[in-house]
């Protein structure tokens, strides 16, 4: 299932990721990142990881494949897991496999 799940993301977004799509979406994350950072910047405090590096990537990146609003922090499980793959198999991985595993069918019927 794992295989199955990471080669339907593959097909989604790797014509998303190439360098001319990615060229034509710099305006785009351009605006989204000032516009997060102005918001944020408006409260008195605010968490760095969830509502600024998390909060980004989820937004920016879900736009540009075309994800709703919900369901989109599957996306830090599954990104996780797929980063740990470059490393060595071990009790890390395993670990954000098996945290992927919850989130998989959602990949699939959103990719």
């Amino acid at each position: 299932m794992l295989e199955v799940t990471h080669t339907r993301a593959r097909e989604v977004v790797g014509p998303i990721l190439s360098p001319r799509a990615l060229e034509a979406l710099r305006e785009s994350f351009d605006r989204e990142a000032v516009a997060l950072v102005e918001r944020l910047i408006a409260l008195s405090s605010f968490d760095a990881v969830s509502q600024l590096a998390g909060a980004y990537p989820l937004k920016v990146f879900g736009d540009a494949v075309g994800l709703t609003e919900e369901g989109r922090e599957h996306l830090l499980a599954y990104g996780n897991m797929a980063f740990n793959a470059f490393g060595p198999r071990n009790q890390l991985l395993e670990a954000s496999m098996a945290s992927a595993q919850a989130v998989q069918r959602w990949i699939l019927d959103n990719c």
